[in-house]
């Protein structure tokens, strides 16, 4: 016997955009998984996961810091998209715990923040800073960079439109994680 089920209910994107965006991300993976081959600086995995990653999931910008633990602070490795005037202060982020790029990093978990009103919700006082590039549609994801149990950066991705960060998303910004932390791995060596 056959039984038919009605149809599950169609995604939040249409059909057409949502096949795109998942060929564009498997695209990207295997691009990935390819250069990270030649990636020999943790500056060379830098520029792999945050250009690919970046380009993607069409963020407005995108950006990697590395943990410095003697300083307590986070240290710009490579960034795609970021104003010029805002720069400057990223260079160094301090870890605390009220900044989600931060947060990232002193939970160890990802900080996924789907609109601008979660993100002045949770963070305040970072989300006053971020008014001036944008007071519309802002999203961020931030990833920690786990070898281990030990954290060594954050992946951060903004974008200036709400993005709930469904399944397939998170689980592309997961394995671009996982593939930084391995290249990370292998500059080491």
């Amino acid at each position: 016997y056959v039984i038919l089920m009605p149809s599950p209910p169609s995604p939040v994107r249409p059909d057409a955009e949502r096949l795109a965006l998942l060929l564009e991300i498997t695209e990207r993976l295997h691009r990935v998984t390819a250069h990270m081959g030649t990636a020999l600086t943790i500056e060379d995995v830098g520029a792999i996961v945050v250009d690919e990653g970046t380009a993607a999931l069409r963020a407005a910008s995108g950006a990697l810091w590395r943990v410095d633990a003697a300083t307590q602070t986070l240290r710009l490795v490579r960034s795609v998209n970021y104003p010029t005037s805002a720069l400057a202060a990223a260079e160094r982020i301090p870890i605390d715990p009220a900044i989600p790029v931060a947060d990232a990093v002193v939970r160890g978990t990802p900080v996924w923040l789907s609109s601008r009103v979660d993100y002045e919700a949770r963070y305040p006082i970072s989300a006053a800073r971020t008014r001036e590039i944008t007071s519309q549609g802002y999203s961020i994801a931030a990833l920690p960079i786990k070898i281990g149990d030990e954290i060594h950066a954050v992946l951060v991705l903004t974008f200036f439109a709400e993005r709930g960060f469904d399944a397939d998303e998170r689980m592309f910004l997961g394995f671009l994680a996982m593939h930084c932390a391995h290249g990370f791995e292998r500059a080491r060596l």
